[in-house]
């Protein structure tokens, strides 16, 4: 059978889905079982409620809800859904059937699967306090409201919807939804309560740092309480006070009473809580970026006063090769003026000893023509 919507999801709502992935229940139920039947065996076995959260003080995803979202990763045939809304042992085990085509069937099919059980007299107990109604009641209040408990289903288009109401009024049925899979319990049209219920966005896990939404009558229940003080205790709240006698003529004046304490709200508390905690991360971001802006004036202090150490240090060593350029300069000048000076002097007595050596080979020369003269001519 082709799963109608998300394919991820399964159409459950977010923070439920998450809550179905994350608990320990279901990783161990997708490592035991894997078939069709074992689910089944498990839903005969292990389901007491068709609810989607635990009730009294525990937290997490029910029994039946995790079942139900393994059946839809087996996807299930034509045949086996068709199995599990006929099966002969466990309300239970219809109600997971039911469940399954009413998050991943198609909408405009669902009446015509829903329509041979809608008076079925068979009696399931769908909530945790045990109130019995038959599955055509479950199933009709499936098929018109779109809350179940403390979660959505996945909204039926309205043509088929007012098909479906149409239907169900010629064949003499109720058209309006009673809420809580019929039991009028924990739904949006549960008498027992005057607000909207709440939304499994809201709700919180352990997995998850979250834990799942519970009515006050659950925890109260789970506590050892009765819930009906609860309900005595809040119709003596809204009992109008009588006024106090007027005070006698020689009686002193009556103290001032301290105001009653104020009655702890949770929800209030968890909004303070959540207050107090933005603005810490406010202030941490706060101081961060102060932090990241001291950092950055010093690195661009530094890096000026880099900028202005290298540009001295080009200075010096400009002036540096000024003045090594300079002493060669000079080096090289007196270096050529005493080659010069010394050039000049062995020329001069080079000079010198040629004009000693000419007057010497002259006087010689002339002594010579005087002794052949002498000799000569006597």
């Amino acid at each position: 059978m082709e799963q109608y919507g998300n394919k991820g999801t399964f159409n459950v709502e977010g923070v439920l889905q998450q809550n179905i992935v994350n608990s320990d229940y279901y990783k161990e139920l997708y490592q035991r079982v894997s078939t069709w039947n074992e689910i089944v065996d498990e839903i005969y076995n292990e389901v007491t409620h068709a609810e989607p959260w635990m009730g009294g003080n525990a937290r997490g995803p029910s029994t039946f809800y995790c079942l139900v979202y393994k059946l839809f990763t087996i996807k299930c045939t034509e045949k086996q859904i068709v199995d599990l809304i006929e099966h002969p042992d466990s309300p239970f085990i219809r109600a997971a059937g039911f469940m399954y085509l009413r998050y991943v069937g198609d909408p405009k099919d669902l009446f015509s699967w829903y329509e041979a059980y809608l008076t079925d007299e068979e009696e399931i107990s769908p909530a945790q306090q045990g109130k019995t109604v038959t599955i055509g009641t479950y199933i009709r209040d499936l098929l018109l409201d779109q809350s179940y408990f403390d979660t959505l289903f996945p909204r039926i288009p309205e043509v088929a919807k007012r098909q479906a109401i149409k239907r169900l009024g010629e064949m003499g049925l109720p058209t309006t939804a009673v809420g809580g899979g019929g039991t009028g319990l924990g739904g949006r049209a549960d008498p027992g309560q005057s607000r909207r219920p709440p939304s499994v966005k809201a709700a919180l896990s352990v997995n998850l740092g979250q834990r799942a939404p519970h009515r006050a009558d659950n925890r109260e229940q789970g506590r050892g309480i009765d819930p009906t003080l609860n309900a005595q205790r809040s119709r003596k709240e809204r009992s109008p006070k009588k006024s106090p006698p007027p005070p006698r003529a020689n009686s002193p004046p009556a103290r001032k009473s301290s105001p009653p304490p104020r009655s702890y709200d949770r929800r209030v508390d968890d909004r303070r809580g959540d207050d107090r905690r933005g603005d810490d991360r406010r202030d941490k971001r706060d101081r961060s970026r102060e932090r990241d802006d001291r950092r950055g004036n010093d690195r661009r202090e530094f890096d000026r006063r880099d900028r202005g150490n290298d540009r001295r240090d080009r200075d010096r060593d400009y002036d540096r090769r000024d003045r090594d350029r300079d002493y060669e300069r000079k080096s090289r000048g007196r270096d050529r003026s005493r080659d010069r000076s010394r050039s000049r002097g062995r020329d001069r007595s080079r000079s010198r000893g040629r004009e000693a050596n000419d007057v010497f080979r002259d006087s010689a020369s002339a002594r010579s023509d005087y002794d052949s003269v002498k000799k000569r001519y006597g």
